[in-house]
Protein backbone atom coordinates (compact mmCIF):
# COMPACT_ATOMS: atom_id res chain seq x y z
CA UNK A 1 0.00 0.00 0.00
CA UNK A 2 1.60 3.30 -0.92
CA UNK A 3 2.36 6.10 1.51
CA UNK A 4 0.25 8.15 -0.57
CA UNK A 5 -3.26 6.60 -0.14
CA UNK A 6 -3.44 6.48 3.31
CA UNK A 7 -4.61 9.41 5.41
CA UNK A 8 -2.94 11.24 8.59
CA UNK A 9 -4.68 9.03 10.85
CA UNK A 10 -3.58 5.81 8.77
CA UNK A 11 -0.35 7.09 8.98
CA UNK A 12 -0.67 7.16 12.60
CA UNK A 13 -1.45 3.78 12.59
CA UNK A 14 1.00 2.55 10.28
CA UNK A 15 3.97 4.47 12.20
CA UNK A 16 3.19 3.16 15.55
CA UNK A 17 5.58 0.01 16.38
CA UNK A 18 2.63 -1.33 18.97
CA UNK A 19 -0.01 -1.61 16.46
CA UNK A 20 -1.87 -4.84 17.54
CA UNK A 21 -3.78 -6.22 13.98
CA UNK A 22 -6.32 -6.88 16.66
CA UNK A 23 -6.87 -3.06 17.71
CA UNK A 24 -7.94 -3.24 13.88
CA UNK A 25 -10.09 -6.12 13.28
CA UNK A 26 -12.00 -4.66 16.69
CA UNK A 27 -12.88 -0.90 14.56
CA UNK A 28 -14.02 -3.22 11.18
CA UNK A 29 -16.07 -5.32 13.26
CA UNK A 30 -17.74 -2.43 15.02
CA UNK A 31 -18.18 -0.60 11.89
CA UNK A 32 -20.15 -4.05 10.46
CA UNK A 33 -21.95 -4.76 12.93
CA UNK A 34 -22.79 -1.11 14.38
CA UNK A 35 -22.66 -2.21 17.88
CA UNK A 36 -20.57 -3.38 20.44
CA UNK A 37 -22.54 -6.41 21.47
CA UNK A 38 -22.54 -7.46 17.84
CA UNK A 39 -19.21 -6.88 17.04
CA UNK A 40 -18.37 -8.85 19.99
CA UNK A 41 -20.58 -12.11 18.69
CA UNK A 42 -18.50 -11.71 15.40
CA UNK A 43 -14.97 -11.37 17.17
CA UNK A 44 -16.15 -14.20 20.04
CA UNK A 45 -15.19 -12.14 22.94
CA UNK A 46 -17.47 -10.54 25.56
CA UNK A 47 -18.81 -6.81 24.82
CA UNK A 48 -16.81 -5.50 27.44
CA UNK A 49 -13.40 -6.26 25.61
CA UNK A 50 -14.28 -4.90 22.35
CA UNK A 51 -15.25 -1.89 24.64
CA UNK A 52 -12.33 -1.63 26.00
CA UNK A 53 -9.88 -2.18 23.00
CA UNK A 54 -11.95 0.37 20.82
CA UNK A 55 -11.55 3.03 23.98
CA UNK A 56 -7.81 2.44 24.06
CA UNK A 57 -7.47 2.67 20.40
CA UNK A 58 -9.22 5.90 20.06
CA UNK A 59 -7.09 6.94 23.17
CA UNK A 60 -3.94 5.90 21.79
CA UNK A 61 -4.53 7.31 17.86
CA UNK A 62 -5.87 10.26 19.97
CA UNK A 63 -8.86 10.78 18.13
CA UNK A 64 -12.85 9.17 18.24
CA UNK A 65 -13.58 6.82 15.52
CA UNK A 66 -16.56 6.32 16.13
CA UNK A 67 -20.04 8.56 16.99
CA UNK A 68 -22.94 6.99 19.30
CA UNK A 69 -26.14 7.17 17.81
CA UNK A 70 -29.75 6.18 17.52
CA UNK A 71 -28.69 4.03 14.80
CA UNK A 72 -26.13 2.88 16.64
CA UNK A 73 -22.12 3.27 16.38
CA UNK A 74 -21.40 5.47 12.81
CA UNK A 75 -18.00 6.03 11.99
CA UNK A 76 -16.23 9.49 12.23
CA UNK A 77 -14.22 10.50 9.09
CA UNK A 78 -11.61 9.87 11.30
CA UNK A 79 -13.21 6.45 11.22
CA UNK A 80 -13.92 5.93 7.64
CA UNK A 81 -10.56 6.94 6.81
CA UNK A 82 -8.77 4.35 8.96
CA UNK A 83 -11.60 1.80 7.45
CA UNK A 84 -10.00 2.29 4.38
CA UNK A 85 -6.69 0.87 5.26
CA UNK A 86 -8.06 -1.65 7.64
CA UNK A 87 -9.67 -3.10 4.90
CA UNK A 88 -6.72 -3.06 2.57
CA UNK A 89 -4.96 -4.74 5.42
CA UNK A 90 -7.67 -7.43 6.29
CA UNK A 91 -7.54 -8.33 2.76
CA UNK A 92 -3.79 -9.09 2.49
CA UNK A 93 -4.28 -11.00 5.63
CA UNK A 94 -6.56 -13.46 4.33
CA UNK A 95 -4.75 -13.69 1.29
CA UNK A 96 -1.60 -14.77 2.86
CA UNK A 97 -4.24 -16.81 5.20
CA UNK A 98 -5.82 -18.92 2.36
CA UNK A 99 -2.99 -19.30 0.36
CA UNK A 100 -0.68 -21.22 3.12
CA UNK A 101 -4.06 -23.02 4.46
CA UNK A 102 -4.47 -24.02 0.48
CA UNK A 103 -1.51 -25.53 0.47
CA UNK A 104 -2.63 -28.22 3.17
CA UNK A 105 -2.23 -31.11 1.64
CA UNK A 106 -3.40 -33.52 5.12
CA UNK A 107 -6.69 -35.18 5.14
CA UNK A 108 -6.91 -33.66 8.79
CA UNK A 109 -8.21 -30.43 10.20
CA UNK A 110 -11.77 -28.72 9.92
CA UNK A 111 -14.18 -27.87 7.24
CA UNK A 112 -16.57 -24.83 8.14
CA UNK A 113 -19.74 -25.34 6.28
CA UNK A 114 -22.29 -22.70 6.15
CA UNK A 115 -25.42 -23.87 5.00
CA UNK A 116 -29.40 -22.91 5.78
CA UNK A 117 -30.77 -24.92 9.06
CA UNK A 118 -32.96 -26.87 6.22
CA UNK A 119 -30.14 -28.11 4.51
CA UNK A 120 -28.44 -28.96 7.44
CA UNK A 121 -31.15 -31.57 8.41
CA UNK A 122 -32.34 -32.41 4.84
CA UNK A 123 -28.44 -33.60 4.27
CA UNK A 124 -27.79 -34.54 7.87
CA UNK A 125 -26.99 -38.49 6.45
CA UNK A 126 -24.40 -37.59 4.11
CA UNK A 127 -22.88 -35.33 6.22
CA UNK A 128 -22.39 -38.35 8.98
CA UNK A 129 -21.36 -40.51 5.84
CA UNK A 130 -18.43 -38.11 5.13
CA UNK A 131 -17.20 -37.78 8.62
CA UNK A 132 -17.11 -42.00 9.11
CA UNK A 133 -15.23 -41.79 5.92
CA UNK A 134 -13.06 -38.78 7.15
CA UNK A 135 -12.63 -39.37 10.46
CA UNK A 136 -9.60 -37.03 11.11
CA UNK A 137 -11.71 -34.40 9.34
CA UNK A 138 -14.14 -32.45 12.08
CA UNK A 139 -16.92 -31.38 10.57
CA UNK A 140 -18.58 -27.74 11.91
CA UNK A 141 -21.85 -26.44 10.30
CA UNK A 142 -23.06 -23.54 11.05
CA UNK A 143 -27.02 -22.38 10.04
CA UNK A 144 -28.12 -18.57 9.39
CA UNK A 145 -30.20 -17.37 6.73
CA UNK A 146 -27.52 -14.94 6.73
CA UNK A 147 -24.80 -16.78 5.54
CA UNK A 148 -21.02 -16.65 6.65
CA UNK A 149 -19.20 -14.64 4.58
CA UNK A 150 -16.24 -17.13 2.49
CA UNK A 151 -14.32 -14.23 1.09
CA UNK A 152 -13.77 -13.08 4.86
CA UNK A 153 -12.67 -16.50 5.94
CA UNK A 154 -15.93 -16.89 8.12
CA UNK A 155 -16.59 -20.57 6.70
CA UNK A 156 -14.58 -22.91 3.96
CA UNK A 157 -17.07 -24.15 2.00
CA UNK A 158 -21.12 -22.85 1.17
CA UNK A 159 -24.37 -24.91 0.35
CA UNK A 160 -26.46 -21.93 -0.74
CA UNK A 161 -29.87 -21.52 -2.73
CA UNK A 162 -28.85 -18.57 -5.26
CA UNK A 163 -29.36 -17.95 -9.07
CA UNK A 164 -26.64 -15.16 -8.88
CA UNK A 165 -23.31 -16.86 -6.85
CA UNK A 166 -20.53 -14.78 -6.17
CA UNK A 167 -18.58 -14.06 -8.62
CA UNK A 168 -15.34 -14.45 -6.67
CA UNK A 169 -16.16 -17.92 -5.54
CA UNK A 170 -15.81 -21.11 -7.27
CA UNK A 171 -18.12 -24.58 -7.36
CA UNK A 172 -20.87 -26.33 -8.81
CA UNK A 173 -24.42 -26.36 -9.16
CA UNK A 174 -25.67 -29.70 -7.67
CA UNK A 175 -29.40 -29.29 -9.12
CA UNK A 176 -32.19 -26.62 -9.54
CA UNK A 177 -34.87 -26.52 -6.47
CA UNK A 178 -38.39 -25.95 -8.01
CA UNK A 179 -41.39 -24.16 -5.50
CA UNK A 180 -45.09 -25.17 -5.42
CA UNK A 181 -47.81 -23.69 -2.68
CA UNK A 182 -49.16 -25.91 -0.01
CA UNK A 183 -50.93 -25.88 2.80
CA UNK A 184 -51.71 -28.12 6.02
CA UNK A 185 -54.73 -30.18 5.03
CA UNK A 186 -56.27 -29.16 7.95
CA UNK A 187 -56.23 -25.77 6.62
CA UNK A 188 -57.02 -26.48 3.25
CA UNK A 189 -60.19 -28.60 4.56
CA UNK A 190 -61.15 -25.46 6.48
CA UNK A 191 -60.61 -22.62 4.06
CA UNK A 192 -61.72 -25.19 1.05
CA UNK A 193 -59.22 -26.61 -1.64
CA UNK A 194 -61.49 -24.62 -4.54
CA UNK A 195 -60.65 -21.44 -2.55
CA UNK A 196 -58.64 -18.51 -4.55
CA UNK A 197 -55.21 -18.50 -2.69
CA UNK A 198 -55.96 -14.91 -1.65
CA UNK A 199 -58.55 -16.42 0.77
CA UNK A 200 -55.71 -18.27 2.32
CA UNK A 201 -53.58 -16.68 5.56
CA UNK A 202 -49.54 -16.88 4.25
CA UNK A 203 -46.50 -17.23 5.44
CA UNK A 204 -43.27 -14.78 4.30
CA UNK A 205 -40.26 -14.28 4.94
CA UNK A 206 -38.89 -11.66 7.05
CA UNK A 207 -38.39 -8.79 5.10
CA UNK A 208 -34.59 -8.35 5.83
CA UNK A 209 -33.53 -11.62 4.23
CA UNK A 210 -32.96 -11.79 0.42
CA UNK A 211 -36.38 -13.82 -0.43
CA UNK A 212 -36.30 -11.73 -3.29
CA UNK A 213 -38.40 -14.40 -6.13
CA UNK A 214 -41.15 -14.42 -3.10
CA UNK A 215 -41.32 -11.16 -2.24
CA UNK A 216 -41.92 -10.29 -6.04
CA UNK A 217 -44.60 -13.12 -6.44
CA UNK A 218 -46.24 -12.00 -3.38
CA UNK A 219 -46.53 -8.22 -4.61
CA UNK A 220 -47.51 -8.81 -8.06
CA UNK A 221 -50.28 -12.26 -7.20
CA UNK A 222 -51.26 -11.44 -3.77
CA UNK A 223 -51.27 -8.08 -2.89
CA UNK A 224 -53.75 -8.20 -0.29
CA UNK A 225 -52.99 -11.27 1.08
CA UNK A 226 -53.11 -11.71 5.16
CA UNK A 227 -49.23 -12.93 6.23
CA UNK A 228 -49.93 -14.83 9.21
CA UNK A 229 -46.17 -14.98 10.34
CA UNK A 230 -42.92 -13.33 9.01
CA UNK A 231 -40.06 -15.92 9.85
CA UNK A 232 -36.00 -16.15 9.25
CA UNK A 233 -35.70 -19.86 9.79
CA UNK A 234 -36.50 -22.60 6.85
CA UNK A 235 -37.28 -25.52 9.61
CA UNK A 236 -39.48 -22.87 11.68
CA UNK A 237 -41.12 -21.84 8.16
CA UNK A 238 -41.81 -25.59 6.93
CA UNK A 239 -43.32 -26.65 10.23
CA UNK A 240 -45.77 -23.38 10.40
CA UNK A 241 -46.64 -24.66 7.11
CA UNK A 242 -47.38 -28.21 8.43
CA UNK A 243 -49.17 -26.59 11.74
CA UNK A 244 -51.87 -24.91 9.56
CA UNK A 245 -50.59 -21.48 10.59
CA UNK A 246 -50.71 -20.53 6.64
CA UNK A 247 -49.91 -21.76 3.14
CA UNK A 248 -46.33 -20.66 1.17
CA UNK A 249 -44.51 -21.19 -1.75
CA UNK A 250 -42.30 -24.53 -0.44
CA UNK A 251 -39.44 -26.85 -2.06
CA UNK A 252 -41.23 -29.49 -3.63
CA UNK A 253 -38.91 -31.88 -2.27
CA UNK A 254 -40.01 -31.24 1.27
CA UNK A 255 -43.86 -30.48 -0.11
CA UNK A 256 -44.56 -33.53 -1.63
CA UNK A 257 -42.92 -36.03 0.93
CA UNK A 258 -45.07 -34.77 3.53
CA UNK A 259 -48.59 -36.47 3.94
CA UNK A 260 -49.98 -33.57 6.03
CA UNK A 261 -49.29 -30.87 3.01
CA UNK A 262 -51.49 -30.78 0.10
CA UNK A 263 -50.56 -28.85 -3.18
CA UNK A 264 -52.29 -26.08 -3.97
CA UNK A 265 -50.85 -25.27 -7.27
CA UNK A 266 -48.26 -26.38 -9.57
CA UNK A 267 -44.50 -25.02 -10.10
CA UNK A 268 -44.29 -21.15 -10.53
CA UNK A 269 -42.78 -20.51 -14.08
CA UNK A 270 -39.00 -18.98 -13.38
CA UNK A 271 -39.38 -19.81 -9.61
CA UNK A 272 -36.66 -22.10 -9.70
CA UNK A 273 -33.46 -21.51 -7.28
CA UNK A 274 -30.20 -23.20 -8.03
CA UNK A 275 -28.25 -25.02 -5.66
CA UNK A 276 -24.51 -24.36 -5.48
CA UNK A 277 -21.10 -26.06 -3.52
CA UNK A 278 -19.18 -23.27 -2.80
CA UNK A 279 -15.63 -22.60 -1.82
CA UNK A 280 -12.85 -19.68 -1.94
CA UNK A 281 -10.74 -20.06 -4.93
CA UNK A 282 -7.71 -20.32 -2.70
CA UNK A 283 -9.16 -23.36 -0.84
CA UNK A 284 -10.36 -25.12 -3.34
CA UNK A 285 -6.80 -27.34 -3.76
CA UNK A 286 -6.82 -27.47 0.06
CA UNK A 287 -6.84 -31.50 0.71
CA UNK A 288 -9.97 -31.86 3.29
CA UNK A 289 -11.94 -29.20 1.18
CA UNK A 290 -11.61 -31.04 -1.77
CA UNK A 291 -12.34 -34.41 0.29
CA UNK A 292 -15.87 -32.89 1.65
CA UNK A 293 -17.08 -30.90 -1.87
CA UNK A 294 -15.77 -34.01 -4.10
CA UNK A 295 -18.27 -36.57 -1.94
CA UNK A 296 -20.95 -34.16 -0.94
CA UNK A 297 -21.25 -32.66 -4.88
CA UNK A 298 -21.09 -35.72 -5.97
CA UNK A 299 -24.13 -37.17 -4.04
CA UNK A 300 -26.28 -33.62 -4.15
CA UNK A 301 -26.17 -33.98 -7.93
CA UNK A 302 -27.19 -37.84 -7.98
CA UNK A 303 -30.02 -36.15 -6.17
CA UNK A 304 -31.02 -33.91 -8.53
CA UNK A 305 -33.96 -35.31 -9.96
CA UNK A 306 -35.89 -35.55 -6.75
CA UNK A 307 -34.94 -31.96 -5.85
CA UNK A 308 -36.10 -30.81 -8.88
CA UNK A 309 -39.09 -32.95 -9.09
CA UNK A 310 -39.12 -34.20 -12.55
CA UNK A 311 -40.70 -37.57 -11.67
CA UNK A 312 -43.96 -36.07 -10.63
CA UNK A 313 -46.65 -35.58 -12.33
CA UNK A 314 -47.24 -31.86 -12.33
CA UNK A 315 -50.42 -29.92 -13.48
CA UNK A 316 -49.55 -26.11 -14.28
CA UNK A 317 -52.53 -24.62 -12.60
CA UNK A 318 -54.15 -25.66 -9.39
Amino acid sequence: MSAQALGPVAHRVCDDAHMSWDDLRTVLAVARAGTLVGAATALEVNHTTVSRRLAAFESQLGVRLFDRTGQGLVPTASGEELLVAARRMEEEVLRAQARVLGRDAQLRGRVRLTTIDLYAVRYAALFTAFSQQYPEVDLEISTDARMANLGRREADVALRSTNRPDEHLVGRKVGTLQYAVYGARSLVEAVGQDAPLQDYPWISWDPRLDATLTMQWMARNMPRARIAAYLDTATVFLEMVRRGIGIAHLQVVDGEADPELVRLRGREPGFGMDLWLLVHPDMRHTARIRAFTAMVGEALAKQADAVEGTDLPWATDP
